[in-house]
């Protein structure tokens, strides 16, 4: 027990450390002066070395008996159904508030504006483009909709897409599906 404890505290460390260097970043170098942003790959760096030195600074956990390491796979296929349950949950409520509401022309109008802001950064950026975009935002929910050729490429564009949109819709819930010719996601997103 004591080394599943010392698992999961060395989990929220090392969670912690990726949120706190994705938001605050590194120190600023050159690169950084013309974006205001740390390069991607000196995050990952900061990242890698706060977890190694917080993984350092643990002691090593004892080898686990079989029986203990059955019960910890069993207690991760539990806490995975839970989450995928919990995420499958909130999409179909999501879904369903999106539905059932009207659009409000003035919220609407400024999300969607801000969500094509968005857009356009990552186009300038070089990042990956769906082929197919559809944003239709309604009352206090928008439905995103793209699709994209091969499944590397949704991952990429959703990667890069759902840390730009924390600010324009806080709570949000992607589902994706084989179409033919590609993959298509569909992303619900509100601010509240």
């Amino acid at each position: 027990m004591k080394n599943l404890a010392l698992l999961a505290l060395l989990f929220v460390v090392v969670v912690l450390a990726v949120v706190t260097v994705t938001r605050h970043g590194s120190g600023a170098k050159p690169e950084e002066m013309a974006t205001g942003h740390p390069s991607q790959s000196d995050q990952v760096d900061a990242t890698l070395k706060r977890a190694t030195d917080v993984r350092d600074a643990l002691p090593p956990p004892p080898m686990l008996t079989m029986d203990q390491a059955r019960q910890l796979a069993k207690n991760r296929a539990r806490q995975h159904q839970e989450i995928a349950t919990a995420n499958a949950n909130f999409r179909k409520a999501m879904a369903a508030r999106y539905q059932g509401e009207r659009t409000s022309p003035a919220w609407a109008s400024d999300t969607e504006g801000r969500i094509a802001s968005v857009m356009k950064e990552l186009q300038q950026a070089g990042g990956v483009l769906p082929a197919d975009l559809v944003v239709d935002c309604k009352a206090t929910v928008c439905r995103i909709d793209a699709s994209f050729p091969a499944e590397s490429q949704a991952d990429t564009w959703v990667s890069m897409l759902m840390p730009m949109l924390g600010g324009v819709l806080n709570k949000s819930v992607v589902s994706r599906q084989q179409v033919p010719g590609g993959i298509a996601l569909v992303i619900y997103g509100s601010q509240n």
